[in-house]
């Protein structure tokens, strides 16, 4: 049992729990009882001896008397009323002892170090840690002066009660003045490893097979204080607030539970609240590294930037180990451009990362143990924390070897003279960077003198915005009956135990009219070989769209593709007014012009010779501002490597590789010189580190009239990459032979490079649009497991901020490997939804987590996102028909890229989504039939196609806003559209429910690429329109 789960030490006279089964004896029995103790009476025996003896045989009541009898005789006899607060322990009274152990402070000269260390274990067993500690600080103070045994016994005792009672900081600096002392116990030292988590945390408790050790239970924790930590560690910010609120919570009136509220704050977001606390508690809590986490984060937030660097060193000055703080310290330098501060920090966070890692395993004394202890020593030396490293080999030194053991207390006494060792690990956490390097004195002016709220730097929600979920979607699987028969396969052996990365990866998904008959074609990537230079058995899939149903028309066409493809993009290129296809590979990528005459010929040979490139996914967009349509490559690493097969561990089990054990790969973009050719620009390492590149999304993202391009990268900052203003003075791309443009990458500064936890992550789908009506384009990227999805929203300045958090996503894609992740407003009620597909790369069930995954709907409210499964909807034990659509919702999967399409014309958007493990599925909404409210919502939908005249075909870029009943609905035009997709072209509007009983028409404004703008009015709800740039008319299509 742990130590902080026992009492005081050894006490042989009291019985810690008093036995329920025997009843107590009436006090009225007491006087017989103590004459039958004959041998009591005589002088020679003390007071003590009396009161033992009477408890040992069983006669409570009667050495309860004796002890009323002594004190009306003398109230104050310390001995007595040790004894009766003793007594009334036992009896199970423990109010009643505490309140007799109270009548005498530390400070009082008669009381017993015994008295008050009963006191403590009354506190205990009233679960009143956080008194209990309070209490052993007294009598340290007071009583152990000359005796150092009882003084590290009850230092040793003082750490495990703060630890149960959440003061983690309190704790931790006792155990480091163990540490300095030599004395450090094992688990002392562990808990100085993450020194701002709960000991012992969830994390620390969590096996490699993901399931917790049996220690691993909130009942290890006081309520209060105690338990906010561990909820919070958890995951359960909510719960941890909640804990902090208990009227009687342990530690919820110390410091360090005030500084931990700020902290829970700021991670729920709420930033309104955060700045009031800040403010009222900024002098009183400086010396609390909760409350330098708490202001790091809004600083932040605010795009406060200086500021918040200013908050991060002195965090990491009280606590090195704080990881969490490290990672943001680590953003901040980038996005400052102190890039080799960035790297430096982010080096000392995996060195951090690692020595958790090692300390987990020696904690739960797992396979690999001794080697893990080394690991943690070298960890710990690399880190500068020389006394921790001492305390870990005094610990493995057996004591037949006194010569080593005197050897490392040399070495501890030498330290302790040398002012820099001790101050030496705060000083490789902040790289010896001066705190006033970065002033805040200006932004906390700004923030004490701002009248009245505090106004949040994100607009999270625009004034009555908000709406209930209308009702729950049905989307049907329909690939089969339509025609559409297709299935991805990574390989001839399809092995799942040994799947490599690249076959993990899936195949992508096109959407195209390709014969211009105004029903949305279908490009399906395959596999199914081994890249780069085997032909794959099976080639892509081109699905003809002929009035909903789908035929494959892939030899006719001629558009067959016997690679390993990966990513698809579809678009004109040529500018001939039929969509081409863009196809990415392991290996050479290819170009498939369409020759308008339903077949495709290969333009590959255009391109400028090149190495093979380990391609994910493509764009085509004009990107430098010539009104033709460039290309983009998103490049994942380079080739050489990059097909190895997962190895096996010590346990025998294949385990995942990791991008970051290759060289990630140079993006790439390809300008349209107009005749067909092109020339390639590498985005260079100083623009923007190579950053295994998944999803793409270009677009104009803030209105400046050129497109921007956002690269989502695996377990690497985000890119973003926007167009340089033109320098006459400066030699660059710039030339009119090269059609090149300058790049920056703005992620870091944008705050796009990492979310709100301050590390890149395992960034795969990418959905757009609009998402809170404030007029800005939006982001929701769907992440690797363990890492929740990010939402960022734009700001008013441009900027963006991850509210994941705030809007309830945080939890429900926090297990998940979410993949292909799209934008919709299903129930019609105003607000954009989201479909994810999720599904993880490699199998790894013997660690606790999950291989095929559920996929998911989040329904947008306006305020937040509620989680919804189409198998919550009216389908009863008696509806066999319905619950058979629904099968699709009631399985898990390994989904990967998904795409958007109206294939039917019923104005209503549908899914494509692929898969690892399941043929194709085509999800067709069939969401407004039955009741009236959803035949009502099936009208209120507009789709608009756009055609460039002066811009380019496709119109990438264009911004198109309609105004609806008073409010605006807002849309672009993009291109890469998240992972490995590319969607039908067309944009889809849906409008909540009004009073009027007739649906009213709506005015379009359009935003083109080439700066005009244009206007429509009166167009109809429930039909899709042709606009051309700068002509009046529009044309009404089917339906």
């Amino acid at each position: 049992m742990w130590a902080f789960c026992c009492g005081c030490g050894d006490r042989s006279a009291v019985r810690v729990t008093p036995d329920p089964s025997k009843p107590a004896v009436a006090d009225e029995q007491a006087s017989s009882s103590i004459a039958k103790q004959t041998n009591l009476d005589s002088p020679e025996v003390s007071l003590r001896e009396r009161i033992d003896q009477l408890e040992n045989d069983d006669q409570s009541p009667a050495a309860k008397q004796l002890l009323t009898q002594q004190l009306i005789v003398d109230p104050n006899d310390m001995q007595a009323n040790y004894l009766m607060a003793r007594l009334q322990f036992n009896r199970g009274n423990a109010e009643q002892a505490l309140a007799i152990t109270e009548r005498f402070s530390a400070s009082d000269s008669a009381a017993t170090t015994e008295f008050l260390e009963l006191r403590i274990m009354i506190l205990k067993r009233l679960d009143r840690y956080s008194d209990a500690a309070d209490a052993i600080q007294q009598i340290i103070a007071q009583h152990t002066e000359q005796n150092a045994t009882l003084r590290e016994r009850l230092l040793h005792e003082l750490w495990a009660t703060l630890c149960r009672c959440g003061r983690r900081q309190e704790a931790s600096e006792i155990a480091i003045r163990m540490a300095r002392a030599g004395r450090a116990t094992r688990e002392e030292l562990i808990s100085l490893i993450r020194r701002d988590e709960s000991f012992p945390s969830p994390r620390l408790l969590t096996r490699n097979d993901g399931s917790r050790d049996e220690r691993s239970h909130p009942n290890l924790f006081s309520p209060g204080l105690g338990l906010a930590r561990w909820y919070f560690d958890d995951g359960q910010y909510q719960a941890a607030l909640k804990q902090l609120r208990l009227p009687n919570g342990q530690g919820n009136q110390t410091p360090d539970a005030r500084a931990f509220e700020g902290r829970i704050l700021a991670k729920l977001q709420a930033t309104d609240r955060l700045a009031t606390w800040l403010i009222n508690h900024r002098e009183a809590l400086h010396t609390r590294e909760d409350f330098w986490i708490a202001l790091t984060e809004y600083w932040k937030q605010k795009r406060k930037f200086e500021s918040a660097a200013h908050a991060a060193l002195q965090g990491l000055q009280i606590n090195p180990t704080n990881r969490e703080m490290v990672q943001h310290a680590s953003g901040l330098m980038y996005t400052l451009q102190r890039r080799e501060d960035g790297d430096y920090f982010k080096s000392f966070g995996i060195d951090l990362a690692n020595t958790e890692t090692a300390a987990t395993i020696v904690f739960l004394g797992e396979s690999n143990l001794q080697q893990s202890l080394q690991t943690l020593l070298q960890r710990l030396v690399e880190l500068g924390r020389p006394f921790e490293t001492l305390n870990w080999k005094k610990l493995t030194i057996p004591p037949s070897q006194p010569g080593l053991l005197q050897h490392l207390e040399a070495q501890r006494v030498s330290l302790l003279k040398n002012p820099n060792a001790l101050a030496m690990s705060a000083e490789y956490a902040r790289q010896d960077i001066p705190i006033d390097t970065f002033s805040d004195q200006a932004d906390w002016q700004q923030l004490v003198t701002s009248t009245g709220p505090t106004t949040p730097a994100v607009n999270d929600q625009a004034v009555n915005k908000q709406a209930n979920v209308a009702f729950v979607p049905h989307l049907v699987d329909r690939a089969k009956q339509v025609g559409l028969t297709h299935e991805y396969l990574f390989s001839d052996r399809r092995d799942f135990e040994q799947i490599a990365l690249y076959e993990a990866m899936g195949g992508g998904v096109g959407v195209l009219d390709f014969d211009r008959d105004g029903w949305a074609d279908v490009y399906l990537a395959q596999g199914a070989t081994d890249p780069p230079d085997q032909l794959a058995s099976v080639s892509s899939q081109l699905f003809r769209n002929l009035s909903g149903k789908f035929a494959p028309v892939t030899e006719n066409s001629l558009a067959g593709d016997f690679q390993f493809s990966t990513g698809i993009a579809c678009g004109d290129v040529n500018q001939d007014g039929f969509p081409d296809l863009y196809l990415a590979a392991l290996g050479k990528n290819r170009m498939l012009i369409n020759n308008g005459d339903g077949t495709f010929r290969d333009a590959t040979d255009q391109f400028e010779p090149s190495a093979d490139q380990f391609s994910t996914s493509l764009a085509i967009a004009d990107l430098n501002g010539d009104a033709l349509p460039d290309l983009f490559e998103g490049n994942y690493f380079e080739i050489e490597g990059a097909f190895q097969r997962p190895k096996k561990n010590a346990q025998g089990q294949f385990t995942p590789p990791s991008p970051l054990t290759h060289f990630a790969g140079n993006d790439r973009w390809f300008a349209n010189l107009g005749d067909g050719s092109w020339k390639t620009h590498t985005i260079s390492s100083d623009v923007a580190r190579p950053g295994t590149s998944l999803g793409v999304v270009i677009t104009d993202f803030d209105g400046s009239g050129s497109n921007e391009v956002f690269v989502g990268n695996d377990m690497r900052a985000n890119h973003f990459l926007k167009v340089a203003p033109s320098d006459p003075h400066t030699e660059t791309l710039q030339s009119s032979d090269s059609k090149g443009v300058t790049f920056v990458n703005q992620a870091d500064f944008l705050g796009l490079a990492m979310g709100t936890l301050g590390v890149p992550n395992g960034c795969m789908g990418i959905a757009t649009g609009d998402f809170n009506r404030d007029g800005r384009f939006d982001l929701q990227i769907a992440n690797y497991s363990q890492e929740p999805c990010n939402l960022f929203l734009q700001n008013a300045e441009g900027s963006f901020s991850d509210l994941a958090m705030r809007r309830g996503m945080h939890q429900p894609t926090n297990p998940m490997v979410g993949f292909g992740t799209k934008s919709v407003d299903l129930d019609r009620n105003g607000f954009l939804d989201f479909v994810v597909t999720n599904g993880h790369i490699f199998d790894m069930r013997y660690s606790g987590e999950p291989f095929k995954m559920p996929p998911q709907m989040f329904m947008g409210t306006g305020i937040d996102y509620q989680s919804l499964f189409p198998t919550d909807s009216e389908n009863d034990s008696s509806d066999q028909p319905k619950q058979a659509e629904h099968a699709y919702w009631q399985h898990d999967y390994l989904g990967r890229a998904m795409a958007t399409l109206d294939y039917d014309h019923d104005g209503a958007l549908d899914f494509l989504v692929t898969h690892l493990d399941h043929p194709t599925a085509l999800l067709h909404n069939e969401s407004f039939t039955g009741e009236p409210e959803r035949i009502a919502a099936g009208k209120r939908w507009l789709q608009i196609e756009l055609t460039g005249i002066q811009s380019e075909r496709d119109a990438i870029g264009a911004k198109v806003s309609v105004s609806y009943a008073g409010q605006v609905f807002t849309n672009w035009v993009t291109a890469g559209d998240g992972y490995f997709c590319t969607d039908e072209p067309v944009l889809s509007f849906a409008f909540p429910a009004i009073k009027s009983k007739q649906l009213p028409s709506v005015n379009v404004t359009i935003h083109w690429p080439s700066g005009s703008k244009q206007r429509l009015k009166t167009m109809e709800l429930g039909h899709r329109y042709l606009v051309l740039e700068g002509q009046p008319d529009t044309f009404k299509l089917q339906p």
